[in-house]
């Protein structure tokens, strides 16, 4: 009986994917307004506060990241001030391009530290577009009395879309859809040089690279359609930058880190981003995605284990983590990995995403907690 129910309901939800596929196209409601959470109903007097900014990609809203959200302020400990703002300056606005869109962003951010009477330490969360919209923002922004904590992207072009299709088109099909695209989408096809300059360019690096942590979130296995693997990570054929394996986690596929340490080519944007220093977090959602999955014609048996040689350079990572396997899943893990909630129905059909941003409220709230930010000085409960 029970294993009746499970089908019945993963029938339900492929009944319903393609009811989804519009909805998230069109769909801009905005939620209530966020502008300070506070964990168990704590306050205290003396405190450096620290600030999280969730930021939504194309054609969302300020609620996508909302379980993501719900799930901080859960595991939060009672008395350390964790303020969760969802961003809403873009909502029905993210056509008109990456530098529009970051500079509303700075001016929404900056809005919100003028609100915080206390000393402010800054972390953004970025969904697909919205981590473009981040690191625009932040090379504009004032940073005088703010420090730059936590930079963590999820399935984010960082290489644009141009040569990162998830089905390869030519040339002339790139400036075709991304004239169609309007602004945003001639950014993310490389028809002007915004991208380049934003993964090249000193004035836009040095402040990312002012963060004490960069993560770097990627569906891989072929499960992001919008957004596939090399781009979300932004690995390179041409790059022999390293990636050294990190001690994996159960809601994760791999996880490695770049070292700063590096010789690299400064007109690369993958290489010159990986100089930075990375955590770079590989997700699986294929038995996260409530679809059927077909066979694989093009199967090539490639072990997901990674190789004796351990640390792998750029070129040597992407087959490891672009292998398809023996089936194919419907590539809807762009929505899944993140729990995307920006409206009931997308909450209920990426609900079996929400595991993975449990454990990235987790780590997020370890990086955050135990810092020297936060004291627990005068704290008493409402």
């Amino acid at each position: 009986m029970q294993k009746r129910r499970e089908s019945f309901k993963r029938l339900c939800k492929s009944v319903l994917l393609f009811s989804l596929v519009f909805i998230n196209m069109i769909d801009t409601s905005s939620a209530t307004t966020v502008a300070e959470q506070r964990p168990n109903g704590s306050s205290c007097t003396t405190v450096t506060k620290h600030l999280v900014i969730l930021v939504h990609g194309l054609f969302g809203n300020d609620k996508e990241l909302d379980y993501l959200r719900e799930s901080m302020m859960e595991q939060a400990s009672p008395g350390h001030h964790v303020l969760i703002y969802s961003a809403k300056c873009n909502l029905g606005k993210t056509t008109d391009g990456i530098e529009n869109g970051g500079r509303r962003l700075a001016k929404e951010v900056k809005d919100q530290i003028e609100q915080i009477d206390d000393k402010v330490s800054l972390s953004f969360v970025g969904n697909s577009l919205g981590g473009l919209y981040a690191r625009y923002a932040i090379s504009i922004l004032d940073w005088t009395d703010i420090t730059p904590f936590v930079f963590c992207t999820i399935a984010t072009p960082h290489l644009g879309t141009s040569n990162n299709t998830y089905i390869s088109i030519p040339r002339w099909g790139e400036a075709l859809v991304g004239a169609a695209m309007k602004e945003t989408g001639e950014d993310l096809f490389s028809l002007n040089s915004i991208i380049e300059d934003m993964g090249t360019k000193e004035d836009f690096l040095k402040h990312l690279g002012s963060f004490q942590k960069r993560i770097a979130l990627a569906n891989c296995c072929g499960t992001d359609f919008q957004v596939p693997t090399r781009t979300a990570a932004f690995l390179s054929h041409e790059s022999n930058y390293k990636h050294s394996p990190l001690p994996n986690k159960k809601q994760y596929f791999l996880s490695f880190e770049t070292d700063p340490n590096q010789d690299y080519d400064k007109e690369s944007i993958s290489q010159s981003l990986d100089a930075l220093g990375w955590t770079k977090i590989f997700l699986d959602v294929r038995n996260d995605i409530p679809l059927f999955s077909l066979p694989n014609p093009f199967y090539a048996s490639i072990s997901n284990e990674l190789p004796s040689k351990i640390v792998l350079t750029s070129a040597e990572l992407i087959p490891l983590v672009t292998a398809i396997g023996q089936s194919w899943t419907f590539p809807m893990g762009h929505t899944v990995s993140c729990a995307n909630a920006k409206n009931n129905f997308t909450r209920w059909v990426n609900s079996n995403g929400q595991h993975i941003m449990d454990q990235l409220a987790e780590d997020l709230l370890s990086m955050m907690l135990p810092d020297a930010y936060y004291h627990q000085q005068d704290c008493v409960a409402n």
